[in-house]
């Protein structure tokens, strides 16, 4: 690459909800998300934890290909 960095590539991206934990927000956070009542904002686990073994597995799959 340039400059003598080596050259990297993009395999593969997953976009993922989180989880939402008012007690370890800032306080001012914690007071903004209060409105929040629905939703993947609102508190809660959101993860879909089997997309992201599904994400996880292809991903694996394509680095063992590349």
């Amino acid at each position: 690459g340039r400059n003598g960095w080596p050259v990297s590539f993009c395999v593969s991206t997953g976009l993922f909800a989180g989880k939402v934990d008012p007690a370890k927000m800032e306080p001012i956070w914690r007071f903004m998300m209060s409105f929040v009542k629905e939703g993947e904002m609102a508190p809660g686990d959101h993860r879909d934890w089997d997309a992201i073994r599904a994400w996880a597995t292809e991903l694996n799959a394509a680095l063992a290909g590349a």
